[in-house]
């Protein structure tokens, strides 16, 4: 038994082996019942054949030199022709015979017999003119066209699309000039007949033969890039009219193969059509650049990124309605290709340098606005999470560059009212649209919404400050306040019914922080007043009117984490944060004789709060703290100020009245806390 359990391992371990061994070749023939002549007569009959149909092609072409000594030019191009129409006749005659490997060559070669007669009677011999050279072209591809139009040959087909592409690729009498009207329709006509050729055979020869396409694809790809380059550094002056043309055809053939042939092909043909995409996309982006350069002056290199994005644009549009899986990647490639070129757009259009004038940021500022709506609108319709990432993308991009103008610059004058307001009326826009989907098409998106509110809260700041500098003050302590009233007001516009949001919680949260850390920032500004001035009074208040309301965001941020007085040390932090923000405003803005005694004796009545929602919360190490802060308080007062100023007797009067109806408003505290609470732990 163990023999034979041996014996069997041995063998799997060596078909394991075998399937190892085996090249990339022998497994396709392998799986696909292929016999291993097969390759053999690829090699000895195929391949063969056709290196020998170039060669004879070739040798028609010396032939031909050799009889140029003693015929004249048109019997020189008579028996061209004959020689044409004679491999033409081999071709048919292999083909009644089914040898399609002979037939294909030779009629391959005809063809291109047939378009050298065309060319030796033009450039050689000067038979021709231009227009018949023309005409005579296109009646060869719609001849050849129609003669196979049933013929479907692999090998054949290929080499036809080849021929219809070269026979497109040399009409030079028709660059570098202005056009008669008999060009214009020549040029015309040679691109209509190209045009449905090209596309009869991306969509009806080609799109099924999986392998052929992906070579094919290249082959043209290659050829048009390589062409359109030409045309591009070629120098021209006219309209070039066969130019536009041969932009359109580009365009047409990148349209096709996107649209057609990327549907179940394979991975290999995808990875090359979105390589060859971009390539062509961008020569056709930079030609119509130039040509807007050279013909209306107008300065094309930061619009470049835009051409590519409008130009990717239907690709993306019409893929995306087919809702096909399998060109789902080579999609997102295209979707994240417009984002990258309206970024880049973005950060160059107006000047081709980084100029940091107001109207090039004004510019950009609006691209970037623009592109933030256009993807948050897709965004709602489509609900597809790419279209709602690249609106975050664009509504972070467009929040940095905003904070870097404004603090770069300190941008907060009139002479900005275009970017403040244009900034501003973006978020309204998005507010817009979120509201419209949220009240009309009954569809909410609170994730959407929070981020809009909060965009817009962003963006109310710096209306703020413009109109505080211009219309009021340019004291910054003004401008903080005026910033922190705005806040305040936003917060209380959420309570209409109207801005109702999911996750007001979270955003009040962010808010309450905002006001929190704007009051702190403006605390700490000293403040060398004079009451006697109005100004100086104005200011006061205000300052001293936002450390009041932080007692109120400071509130709602506890209560944001718990409901009920049941978490301490929450509570502790919070409360310290507001002391300390308060004693700041008291030391940096009450400058008067006694304001030491003021800071003392607000120790104390903030430290019996502390004691007073201890009890009510029914927290010990809360009321110690209260009270070890009364008693700091009183020691500071006494060993430190007291004695390291130079009080007057006035000063000292005043100071014990203060000192001392405030420990005794304390004393009746404990004394009312001890009646309604009683024995406490």
């Amino acid at each position: 038994m163990n023999e034979e359990l041996n014996s069997i391992e041995e063998v799997e371990t060596k078909s394991t082996n075998y399937e190892e061994d085996l090249n990339p070749i022998e497994k396709y023939m392998r799986d696909h019942d292929v016999s291993k002549n097969v390759f053999e007569f690829f090699l000895g009959k195929n391949v063969i054949a056709k290196i020998a149909g170039v060669l004879i092609f070739l040798g028609i072409v010396s032939f031909g030199q050799l009889a140029y000594e003693w015929m004249p030019d048109l019997g020189r191009v008579l028996l061209v022709f004959a020689i044409a129409v004679l491999l033409g006749v081999i071709g048919w005659w292999f083909e009644r015979r089914k040898s399609e490997v002979f037939s294909n060559v030779f009629y391959a070669i005809s063809v291109f017999t047939f378009y050298l007669v065309i060319m030796l009677s033009r450039y050689q011999y000067e038979l021709i003119g231009d227009s018949f050279l023309t005409y005579s072209s296109i009646g060869l591809m719609i001849t050849s066209f129609i003669y196979f139009y049933n013929r479907r040959y692999s090998f054949l087909d290929s080499v036809l699309l080849i021929f219809y592409m070269i026979i497109w690729f040399i009409p030079n009498p028709y660059l570098g000039k202005f056009h008669l009207m008999n060009e214009y329709i020549e040029i015309t006509l040679l691109v209509v007949t190209f045009g449905i050729i090209l596309y009869m055979y991306l969509v009806k020869y080609l799109n099924d033969k999986m392998n052929i396409k992906t070579v094919m694809i290249t082959i043209v790809s290659v050829m048009f890039i390589s062409y359109y380059i030409y045309l591009i550094f070629d120098s021209h002056y006219g309209i070039p009219y066969f130019e536009i043309m041969f932009t359109l055809v580009m365009l047409f053939f990148v349209y096709i193969v996107n649209i057609v042939m990327v549907d179940k092909a394979i991975p290999l043909f995808k990875f090359i059509t979105s390589l060859f995409t971009t390539i062509m996309l961008m020569l056709v982006a930079i030609n119509i650049g130039d040509f807007l350069n050279f013909y209306f002056d107008f300065e094309y290199a930061s619009y470049i990124p835009l051409y590519i994005a409008v130009l990717l644009t239907p690709i993306y549009t019409l893929n995306y309605l087919k809702k096909n899986i399998e060109v789902n990647n080579v999609n997102i490639y295209y979707l994240l290709l417009i984002i990258v070129n309206l970024f880049i757009f973005s950060l160059y259009a107006g000047s081709t340098n980084f100029e940091n004038s107001i109207y090039d940021f004004y510019l950009r500022n609006l691209i970037t606005g623009a592109s933030l709506i256009i993807f948050f609108l897709l965004s709602k319709i489509t609900k597809d999470f790419a279209h709602k990432v690249a609106a975050y993308l664009f509504m972070i991009i467009f929040s940095i560059r905003l904070i870097n103008r404004h603090f770069t610059y300190q941008s907060f004058s009139f002479y900005q009212l275009e970017v403040i307001l244009g900034s501003l009326g973006i978020g309204v826009a998005l507010l817009l649209i979120n509201l419209f989907f949220k009240y009309v098409r009954k569809e909410e998106d609170e994730i959407d919404y929070t981020a809009v509110q909060t965009l817009n809260l962003f963006l109310i700041i710096p209306v703020i400050i413009m109109l505080t500098r211009e219309l009021i003050n340019v004291d910054l302590s003004i401008i903080g306040s005026m910033v922190v009233l705005g806040f305040i007001g936003y917060r209380w516009l959420m309570e209409l019914d109207i801005f109702k949001m999911k996750y007001k919680k979270e955003f009040l949260i962010g808010l309450n922080i905002k006001i929190v850390a704007v009051v702190f920032w403006v605390s700490l500004m000293y403040f060398d007043h004079n009451f006697a001035l109005f100004n100086d009074v104005v200011k006061f208040l205000l300052v001293f009117a936002i450390n009041i309301y932080i007692i109120q965001s400071l509130k709602e941020l506890y209560y944001s984490r718990t409901k009920e007085m049941d978490d301490e040390w929450t509570f502790i932090i919070i409360y310290l944060v507001g002391v300390l923000i308060h004693s700041y405003f008291i030391h940096m803005y009450i400058n008067i004789e006694f304001d030491k005694v003021i800071l003392s004796s607000y120790f104390m009545i903030a430290s019996a709060g502390g004691i007073l929602l201890g009890f009510k919360g029914d927290w010990t190490l809360t009321r110690k703290l209260g009270l070890g802060s009364i008693y700091y308080s009183l020691l500071k007062f006494f060993i430190y100020d007291f004695y390291t100023q130079d009080f007057t007797t006035f000063v000292r009067m005043v100071t014990y009245f203060i000192l001392g109806f405030t420990l005794l408003g304390i004393s009746f505290l404990y004394a009312y806390l001890e009646k309604e609470y009683g024995d406490v732990k």
